[in-house]
């Protein structure tokens, strides 16, 4: 209502311009001037509000004079040049966001914001028309990884605004702790790009399990899958229709779980002759990487007529350019600080168009310190050690390695809590080393060690009496008592009842002239503690003497 109003006045101010003398009762209100003569019929009624939009405002009478309203004059006003305001309410820039989404955006003009365009990337993701200005966006399916949204509002005479966030999309994992993959990017063609001809879709992928497929869609129809990386698809754009298409990739992993990104690009291939964008893809480093020391930047580019050279530009600074296959250059991490850095290339044909892949890497000078949590004394350990180990690093920690210096593989995880029951069957007896090695995303690494002692039980057995005996008297106790490492301590219990401490294996027992059957054990001990047992069971039965 405030526009309309605003349009009636500003048609009224008009009218006093034209006519001063008429209308000079009329001018000060809302309403309509003085129509005594005819020269100025409501001057404010609707017709022609519509126009205002337009710049061209219908004004009833003759501005030479003749003010009989014989003919209409249009007075033009100056051109709507003042874009809308436009903000990203939600998310917020650097939000972490999963599942579903609402994107809430505020848009104001001052003659009215026509519609709200959402982009994710180069891809619309829908257009709002009518306040409130949100978007219903499910995160589903997309790599987790760093995204851009982009809301562009646009007024009725053309003139538009946009705001962008980036906000951090969390993948779903499942229950074994596998998460769709991290990475995927439709590399070319790039959003916005007018195609023709044959052109190669080309993608990378990534996931810390390994891509099986990635498959390409056009409007939804497959055009195929590929194996292998760089990942690649030909599409014959001449049995498409001319006009907007998306192009959509989705990468698989080994377990099912998938990820996709997806551009718009413009068809047409009504010229005749044919001329795409050069490819260009950046194969080393990849995207993500982390990095530090003298690095090789090697990019790949093709045209469908030639490649005249490619540029590499670090931070948006041109670095060098190269005209000869491979197309490398050399990059001194060195000058650079430790960080998130962005690594371009730009491939120029006969035709000097361009063909541009954008990645960013990471460079990481400083190694993670990782800690031996557990365990916190040496032991004796058996067959199993619990072992734990936290880690750190000023970016990221890509692995920690536990293991026993030398004797196992070492046991690799991957994220935390860095915790493994570690194998130990198959490690002598004695001293050993706990190691745990943590490594970042760059390759550096560090160690922490643990001393830890292995050592079984003792192992003990009756040699004599043997189980079931008839004994009498004085009888050999005899025991074999073994260690790995020490002579254990053995003790002789009858009935339950310690007797005494057997040394060397021998002890002699005089057994009371009660026949009775009794319980024999002896428990083997190491200086550890560690105990090992054996009972038999033997009959006291000593022979009657005969009369003479």
């Amino acid at each position: 209502m405030e526009g309309l109003d605003m349009r009636k006045n500003l048609r009224l101010g008009l009218l006093c311009i034209v006519a001063v003398a008429v209308v000079a009762a009329g001018c000060g209100g809302g309403g309509t001037g003085p129509a005594e003569d005819g020269s100025v019929q409501d001057a404010v009624a609707t017709e022609g509000v519509s126009d205002v939009a337009t710049g061209d405002i219908p004004v009833v009478g003759d501005v030479t004079g003749d003010l009989a309203g014989d003919a209409d004059t249009a007075v033009e006003l100056p051109p709507d040049t003042v874009p809308p305001l436009v903000k990203i309410v939600s998310p917020k820039d650097g939000a972490v966001v999963s599942g579903q989404q609402t994107i809430v955006v505020d848009a104001t003009d001052d003659r009215g914001v026509a519609v709200v365009d959402v982009y994710l990337e180069d891809a619309l993701l829908g257009s709002v028309t009518v306040e409130p200005w949100e978007l219903a966006w499910d995160t589903t399916g997309l790599a987790t990884g760093n995204y851009r949204l982009v809301a562009v509002a646009t007024d009725a005479a053309g003139n538009s605004a946009q705001d962008e966030v980036v906000v951090l999309v969390q993948g779903s994992c499942d229950e074994t702790g596998d998460c769709p993959p991290k990475s995927v990017k439709i590399i070319t063609p790039v959003g916005g790009a007018k195609v023709c001809g044959t052109v190669t879709i080309e993608a990378t992928a990534q996931d810390d399990y390994g891509i099986t497929e990635v498959e390409f869609l056009v409007d939804g129809d497959s055009l195929g899958v590929d194996v292998e990386s760089p990942y690649q698809k030909d599409w014959d754009t001449t049995k498409t229709s001319k006009g907007e298409h998306l192009v959509k990739v989705i990468a698989r992993d080994t377990v099912g779980h998938e990820a996709f990104a997806s551009v718009t690009v413009e068809v047409d291939n009504s010229g005749g002759s044919c001329d795409n964008l050069p490819n260009v893809f950046i194969e080393q480093p990849k995207d993500g990487d982390y990095l530090y020391g003298t690095v090789d930047v090697v990019a790949k580019a093709s045209d469908d007529i030639g490649v005249v050279k490619v540029q590499f530009f670090i931070d948006n600074a041109l670095v060098t350019e190269d005209n000869t296959v491979p197309y490398k250059t050399e990059w001194d991490t060195e000058d650079f600080d430790e960080g998130a850095h962005t690594l371009k290339a730009i491939a120029y044909d006969t035709g000097n168009q361009m063909g541009t892949m954008q990645i960013q890497v990471t460079v990481d000078r400083t190694p993670p310190e990782v800690e031996i949590t557990s365990p916190d004394t040496e032991g004796p350990f058996q067959d199993v050690l619990a072992a734990a180990a936290s880690a750190t690093d000023n970016f990221v920690v890509k692995q920690v390695e536990l293991s026993v210096e030398y004797e196992i593989e070492p046991v690799v995880l991957t994220k935390p809590p860095f915790e493994a029951d570690l194998d130990l069957s198959s490690v002598p007896s004695g001293t050993h080393t706990l190691v745990a090695r943590a490594v970042d995303g760059a390759g550096h690494d560090d160690e922490a060690w643990f001393e830890i002692l292995v050592d079984r039980p003792p192992t003990v057995a009756f040699v004599a009496p043997k189980d079931a005996d008839i004994v009498y008297g004085k009888v050999l106790i005899d025991v074999a008592a073994a260690d790995d490492l020490s002579t254990p301590d053995v003790e002789f219990y009858v009935d339950g009842a310690l007797v005494d401490q057997i040394y060397d294996g021998e002890y002699l027992w005089q057994t009371e002239y009660k026949k009775a059957e009794r319980k024999l054990k002896v428990i083997a001990r190491d200086e550890w503690d560690q105990t090992a047992s054996a009972e038999i069971s033997v009959l006291v039965d000593h022979p009657v003497e005969a009369d003479l």
